[in-house]
């Protein structure tokens, strides 16, 4: 009999990030409700409420496939308010995210109930999921810190309520798996079971840009070469005066941004946006889904990483590396801390000069054997691996916890 998992995740289903690609990995030899949240980001998130809030309101579970169904959890109660008393802001938001994690639990028991499904796996990515612990019915209970919530712009006002409710419900989890070394370091001293298991990429689905005979998108084809692409969200992490440097730099080169480009308050955001859209060379597509992405990889010269260097990114284990080397594509970073192991695949740049040099260099220097390589190192970074990493380390862990059990009895 196959295992039942509860995923809690930190998205909509619709909106595909990378917990998206392990849960259908993990649902390949195990049943998975995908517990989504509510979008909570940005205009393009909009597009994605309608089908969140008519999946809410029907009350009834949706089946991708006969092992994964998604089931649509509750809104959240407001909880980040830029209320001025540091005090009563700790308590409110605390107060509010205790408050609908109750709800959450009593409603995800609720559908469960109604498919027949009795998970006695947990798997959370959000500090806020601490709360759960022991109201699902679970045996294990598992915390995959995907990133460093407290450091994003959306949590600036609730980073120590964050720090809080991890300290004082860490302990009570059986296993930490971590996305990043940063994320490792952090954790390893305060739990007994934190495991390294980065991000990786759906291998064979971005590795058909280097296979497949794929047509150019129509959004591509009056955009000339050599392309220096980026597919990602387009955010408070990329280095705007960085990316104005090569396009200031480098008329002849296309840069091609695919993905949502965030709308923040924050100084200077919205003119550096507005400065960086006027210039000729510089292209912003918008989203893209997610089945059409190596179809705009395949045509893509060099892939880049451009990414501020500070507190936050260099916790990140970026998605993007494996999916553009399973692409077989040249790769510039800036210089982040979890690339460095990738160094001589990866060009890790110190400067804006550098950066733009190295994407010179790979233009020049691309070869089929340095695409090969790349390929082979995203082989061994898929999503399938990663899956079998965390299965392999969970059942291990029922069988001692059932064995334990079976001698208290005798």
């Amino acid at each position: 009999m196959k295992d039942s998992i509860l995923f809690l995740a930190y998205s909509e289903w619709s909106n595909w990030r990378g917990h998206h690609d392990l849960v259908k990995e993990v649902s390949k030899s195990n049943r998975v409700a995908f517990i989504e949240v509510m979008p909570r980001h940005g205009a393009e998130r909009a597009k994605n409420f309608d089908d969140y809030l008519k999946s809410y309101l029907a009350g009834k579970a949706k089946f991708i496939s006969d092992n994964l169904v998604v089931i649509s959890s509750p809104p959240m109660l407001p909880y980040a308010l830029p209320i001025i008393s540091k005090i009563w802001r700790k308590q409110i938001a605390e107060l509010s995210i205790k408050l609908s994690k109750r709800l959450h639990s009593w409603y995800i028991k609720k559908q469960l109930k109604s498919l027949g499904w009795n998970p006695k796996i947990v798997i959370f990515c959000e500090a806020f999921d601490l709360f759960h612990v022991g109201r699902l019915g679970e045996s294990i209970y598992c915390y995959r810190t995907y990133d460093e919530i407290k450091l994003f712009f959306s949590n600036q006002y609730i980073a120590d309520v964050i720090d809080d409710i991890e300290k004082k419900n860490i302990h009570k989890v059986d296993f930490i798996f971590t996305a990043s070394k940063a994320q490792y370091e952090k954790r390893e001293s305060i739990h007994p079971n934190v495991f390294l298991i980065p991000n990786a990429a759906d291998f064979t689905h971005f590795h058909r840009a280097f296979k497949d005979n794929l047509p150019r998108p129509l959004d591509l084809q009056n955009i000339p070469y050599l392309i220096i692409g980026f597919v990602g969200t387009f955010d408070f992490r990329i280095d705007l005066e960085l990316i104005e440097s090569v396009a200031r730099t480098h008329p002849e080169w296309s840069i091609v941004i695919v993905g949502p480009v965030r709308e923040y308050s924050m100084e200077g955001w919205r003119k550096d946006i507005r400065s960086l859209k006027m210039f000729k060379n510089v292209h912003f597509l918008g989203n893209r889904d997610f089945k059409n992405l190596p179809s705009y990889m395949k045509y893509f010269d060099v892939g880049i990483i451009p990414f501020l260097v500070n507190s936050q990114t260099n916790t990140m284990y970026p998605y993007k590396l494996h999916e553009y080397l399973a692409a077989g594509l040249p790769v510039v970073s800036t210089n982040l801390y979890e690339l460095k192991p990738f160094e001589g695949i990866v060009r890790l740049a110190k400067s804006k000069d550098e950066f733009i040099n190295m994407i010179g260099e790979e233009l020049q220097t691309n070869s089929t054997l340095k695409m090969k390589k790349r390929i082979e190192v995203a082989s061994q970074n898929s999503w399938a691996v990663r899956a079998e990493q965390m299965l392999f380390l969970i059942n291990k862990k029922r069988t001692q916890k059932d064995d334990r059990k079976t001698n208290k009895k005798d």
